[in-house]
């Protein structure tokens, strides 16, 4: 019994009629001593990148190197303006809370999104404009001056008297400030 292992370690399994047709061929083509191995029509890495292989039917311009023309003004700048209100009213909920300092990373948090959106609904269309940048520091400064307001009109709602900056100023002292530049300092600089 061990003998007959050993013939089918060895490679004899191919002697018995019964074996004749169980081997299997070599796997891959069959390459001739002058023919050079086969080149693939691109990188394994490509297909990562999207697109068909450059020259080929359908090829996107993405294949040959520019990026194929996506997004708009007007969709970036809504997708921008959407973060923002959604922003805005997180903003309030939290400040309700008085976080003190900590809503300093949620207000450069909030800019950080706004610039995505906006960057994400443009695509390259403003890419390299400083416009993009000013557009993503006003909208992100706007959603915290709107949240901010939302804070004093959910105060005069319960009962508060104090003017929109005097609430702010005894309410969050410098720290309002601060916040409306973080987000738009975080906003421009993402957006670049």
């Amino acid at each position: 019994m061990n003998e007959d292992r050993g013939l089918a370690a060895a490679g004899d399994a191919g002697d018995h009629p019964s074996d004749a047709g169980s081997q299997a061929p070599a796997p891959g083509p069959a390459v001739a001593a002058g023919d050079a191995p086969r080149r693939l029509e691109r990188a394994p890495g490509d297909r990562y990148r999207g697109g068909a292989p450059a020259g080929a039917p359908g090829a996107s311009i993405e294949a040959e190197g520019e990026p194929a023309p996506t997004g708009t003004r007007a969709r970036g700048i809504a997708a921008a303006v959407g973060v923002a209100f959604v922003g805005a009213l997180g903003f309030a909920i939290l400040g309700s809370i008085d976080l003190g300092l900590g809503l300093l990373i949620v207000s450069a948090f909030l800019g950080w999104l706004v610039a995505v959106a906006l960057v994400w609904g443009v695509g390259p269309s403003w890419l390299g404009s400083p416009r993009r940048s000013v557009t993503a520091a006003a909208i992100a400064a706007g959603s915290i001056v709107l949240g901010l307001g939302l804070l004093w009109a959910w105060s005069r709602s319960e009962g508060g008297v104090l003017a929109p900056l005097d609430y702010l100023d005894q309410r969050f002292g410098f720290l309002a400030a601060i916040d409306v530049v973080a987000a738009a300092v975080v906003a421009a600089v993402r957006a670049r």
